[in-house]
């Protein structure tokens, strides 16, 4: 990504989240992980607070922002006007072979460790649609999920099947997927189980779940706290990898691997 845009994208940010600091209707959360309504001592930082779970390790923001609030965020972001307008097309072809191929091998690496046909894939979140497009390569179909009208927008843009609706409303009129992937979504989520238990619904028996995102645990929030890239107004779980896992076994799922 070229650096002057990135410095223009961090100068918007920091407008977004001001907008949404100063316009939130803030409400407590327990533990979105496993639950546990017991908020640790955690991080500050921009003007919300991170609970450290003592349950799991989770951290978590509490209190947090409305699903509504959230939703208006994201439709008025300049942050992200300007990451579909220049800062994505500048970067795309960097991204699809440098980080979305990569991703794409090791999904099919993993269906096939553990007997999963590469049939239909959904990918809810799919954000400009980049890995789903590539995703036609191994999968007999592919369907992206998208809420926000702009990326779905996007993703239709690039040819791929779009669903413009959050997983959870879309789930009962989608097709039975072999595979359902949230790369990067989860972490942005006010409810994160209802998503993991839409995903369920959505699964053949049988089927695989995959999802990535920051790690509390990982060494740069460990290290860093709140001067970490990852600890920021828009990423309201940061799970650990004990309380990821034990969110998708809250809703039915068996871990396969971490």
């Amino acid at each position: 990504c070229p650096p002057s845009l990135l410095a223009a994208q961090e100068a918007a940010y920091g407008r977004d989240c001001a907008r949404l600091r100063e316009r939130a209707h803030l409400s407590p959360v327990a533990c979105p992980a496993c639950g546990r309504d017991e908020p640790g001592p955690g991080i500050r930082k921009d003007g919300f607070d991170w609970a450290a779970c003592p349950g799991c390790g989770t951290l978590y923001m509490t209190p947090r922002p409305s699903p509504a609030d959230l939703a208006e965020h994201y439709a008025g972001s300049e942050a992200y006007r300007l990451w579909a307008d220049e800062i994505f097309p500048a970067s795309e072809a960097a991204r699809r072979e440098k980080v979305q191929r990569p991703r794409l091998v090791r999904l099919l690496e993993l269906c096939a460790e553990h007997g999963v046909t590469p049939g239909t894939l959904v990918e809810f979140g799919p954000g400009f649609g980049t890995f789903s497009a590539l995703a036609g390569e191994g999968f007999d179909r592919v369907i992206a999920v998208e809420p926000t009208p702009g990326l779905a927008a996007a993703c239709r843009e690039r040819g791929v099947e779009t669903v413009e609706r959050g997983v959870e409303q879309a789930a009962a009129s989608l097709p039975p997927a072999d595979v359902v992937a949230g790369f990067e979504v989860i972490e942005h989520l006010h409810d994160p189980a209802a998503v993991v238990a839409a995903c369920r619904d959505l699964l053949r028996p049988g089927g695989l779940l995959l999802l990535t995102c920051p790690n509390a645990e990982g060494f740069d929030i460990a290290t860093l706290g709140a001067a970490s890239l990852a600890v920021d107004p828009e990423h309201l779980n940061l799970f650990s990898p004990a309380g990821l896992s034990g969110l998708v076994e809250r809703a039915g799922l068996e871990v396969l691997e971490v």
